[in-house]
């Protein structure tokens, strides 16, 4: 799995996933520039351009045994502000995604 975030602070996450109930959480936090930026309006300004960010989050540190499948995930905020734009799959399992000719996150 991925976690997409705006960077503009620390930005700490638990993740929790329906493999177990939710009973075992990791701690995540995104720092992998993604090389894309999306600007937005910020505390009555802007717009401010901000980094997206990654955090890689491999399925096995959740507990979950290679070739099962996860149908539900918990993301938390830890800390005083975090900026999630979104969490999906890195890898899937089956025949090869198909080529991507322009690379982005839209």
């Amino acid at each position: 799995m991925v976690l997409l975030d705006a960077d503009n602070d620390l930005n700490v996450y638990l993740i929790a996933t329906s493999h177990n109930g939710f009973a075992q959480q990791i701690v995540v936090s995104s720092f992998i520039d993604t090389g894309e930026d999306r600007s937005y309006f910020y505390g009555g300004t802007g717009p401010i351009t901000f980094d997206v960010t990654a955090a890689e989050i491999d399925l096995s540190s959740l507990g979950v045994p290679d070739g099962e499948f996860v149908d539900q995930v918990r993301l938390f905020t830890e800390g005083p502000s975090n900026d999630p734009l979104g969490i999906g799959v890195v890898q899937t399992i089956g025949p090869p995604v198909p080529t991507v000719s322009q690379w982005g996150l839209s």
